[in-house]
């Protein structure tokens, strides 16, 4: 049943259903003109059969829109389309040059003859005016070629618009039962080209998109093109409506005033209908506006953030590595020639020092900006988490025994965790290297890691001098400036605990920290265990 609905729904969404009823329509005419069956070809006895010309006109212009539509790729067939299509524009050309001049040649009467007169005009001949809107046509067909330029495009998109706004004209008048031009000397277009006509230039319109200079007055203007959308199908409706009351029913002919109260009820409620569901849409679209412009001022508060933090960075913490490497470069040159090889190796542990921090500043905040611009690729997978503290740990372990710090990792069995391998390391290191800078030398640090319901809670523990309770509220926050001092003097930007939440928030997890004045800080984090994924907001 669904996959009947789906087809259905995918058949009326077609652009060129239409086309197929355009067949349809001419066929039955064509057919009512070989069977001798003029009801066939006119729809109603009362009006003026469509001529066996146009109607197989139409039929043409059916196949030549289809072929075209297929050939793009292959050159016979836009050969076979230039053919037809210079075919048919000759021939109307030659209907519109008879009517004009009165030639005595009879185009028209070849495989069938005329049967007689309709209301003082020849049955059997085609309308001059259908002779220019079929050339009309044509010509749009031959605009929609892929290989076309926008010039055509529009061109064809406005001819194609001529033609149907016309075809409207012609409509109405039979909807109203006054048909155009019948009684005149110019041959009236009959009611089944008239919907021929209309069908066509509808089926151009889907296919050019709207592009046609009289769209381009409201296309830019939300606000009126959603109200033309809403508003003119009603003045649409209330047109055919009137006239089918008029023409079909004839109920305006017993009581008028009850007809207009009956249609003035009617376009009140559409109009209503349509005025809340307007409004509800463009109070939806405000609304969205309005949040979409908030987003965006917090985007740039938080973009001014990020830059005063940079600049800061920049400002302050990347210069006092680089002042101690200069400085104390610079006193080694002057004084390696005097002095011992103990104070030699003394200034080269300081330029080391000085270097491995700006390296790990340089780092974290190389690693922060792509993160800020999204640049950096999320890949969690199952990983064992023991296996890769232990790994992460070898990096760590020689620059905590310089401090006479011990690195334990209590973890026992296998733990694992859905996580970005690159990010977990990154979290790792920065708060052990965290660690390492705010512990006494003889300190200890201790990693575990606890699984708990559909997620792993991972402790980095250290006995060191503890966080300031002013500073632990601060400490995540990436509008506070916190620089501070290791216990050997190193320095710290609190950039890398920055990354630390990003990153664990990213996974979906939550990072905080549990500290106390001299008796050491615990930070702990969460991330999802495998098998959990379908649990889990990433954030983006």
């Amino acid at each position: 049943m669904n996959d009947t609905r789906s087809r259905f729904s995918k058949g009326t969404e077609s652009k060129e259903l239409l086309i197929y009823l355009i067949f349809i329509i001419a066929g039955i005419s064509l057919a009512g003109w070989i069977l001798g069956k003029l009801d066939l070809a006119s729809y109603s006895l009362r009006f003026i059969p469509i001529s066996h010309s146009s109607a197989a006109v139409f039929i043409a212009l059916g196949i030549l829109f289809l072929v075209q539509n297929r050939s793009a790729n292959s050159r016979t067939l836009q050969l076979l389309v230039i053919l037809l299509a210079l075919s048919i524009a000759i021939y109307n050309i030659l209907i519109f040059i008879d009517f004009l001049f009165e030639f005595s040649w009879d185009v028209e009467n070849i495989f069938i003859n005329n049967p007689g007169i309709f209301n003082h005009v020849h049955m059997g001949r085609m309308s001059p005016i259908s002779s220019v809107f079929l050339l009309i046509i044509t010509v749009s067909i031959l605009c929609l070629r892929k290989t076309g330029s926008i010039a055509l495009k529009y061109l064809g998109g406005s001819l194609s618009l001529l033609a149907g706004l016309s075809s409207a004209v012609l409509l109405i008048g039979y909807l109203y039962n006054a048909p155009l031009l019948y009684g005149s000397a110019i041959i009236p277009v009959s009611l089944p080209s008239a919907i021929c006509f209309f069908l066509f230039s509808f089926t151009l319109y889907r296919h050019y998109e709207l592009k046609y200079w009289t769209f381009n007055l409201v296309k830019d203007n939300k606000v009126s093109l959603q109200l033309l959308k809403s508003f003119l199908p009603i003045v649409v409706f209330v047109v055919i409506f009137q006239g089918a009351l008029d023409t079909v029913y004839s109920i305006n002919h017993i009581n008028p005033p009850l007809t207009a109260a009956f249609i003035l009820v009617i376009v009140i409620t559409l109009t209503v209908v349509v005025i809340i569901r307007v409004s509800g849409n463009l109070g939806h679209k405000i609304h969205q506006a309005e949040q979409e412009l908030k987003n965006s001022e917090e985007r740039l508060l938080q973009l001014n953030i990020d830059k005063d933090r940079f600049i800061s960075i920049l400002g302050h913490d990347l210069r006092s590595p680089f002042n101690a490497i200069l400085g104390l470069s610079e006193l080694l040159k002057e004084e390696v020639r005097h002095s011992s090889i103990d104070e030699i190796e003394g200034f080269a542990s300081h330029i080391h020092k000085s270097a491995q921090t700006l390296y790990e500043l340089v780092d974290d905040l190389l690693i922060w900006t792509k993160a800020q611009s999204g640049k950096i690729p999320f890949e969690p997978r199952n990983l064992n988490f023991k296996d890769i503290c232990n790994e992460e740990l070898e990096i760590q372990r020689e620059i905590a025994a310089s401090k006479n710090i011990s690195i334990e990792c209590t973890i026992t069995g296998n733990i694992y965790v859905l996580a970005d391998l690159d990010m977990l390391k990154t979290v790792l290191r920065n708060l052990v290297s965290n660690a390492i800078k705010f512990t006494n030398a003889g300190g200890t640090i201790r990693i575990k890691a606890l699984e708990q319901a559909g997620l792993v809670s991972i402790y980095v523990s250290d006995n060191g001098i503890g966080i300031p309770p002013v500073t632990l509220s601060r400490l995540f926050d990436v509008s506070q400036n916190i620089s501070t001092t290791g216990t050997a003097k190193e320095t710290g930007t609190g950039l890398g605990l920055l990354l630390c939440r990003e990153f664990v928030e990213k996974h979906g997890g939550r990072i905080w920290v549990e500290s106390e004045i001299g008796k050491g800080s615990n930070f702990i984090f969460t991330l999802p265990k495998p098998g959990t994924m379908e649990n889990i907001v990433f954030k983006e």
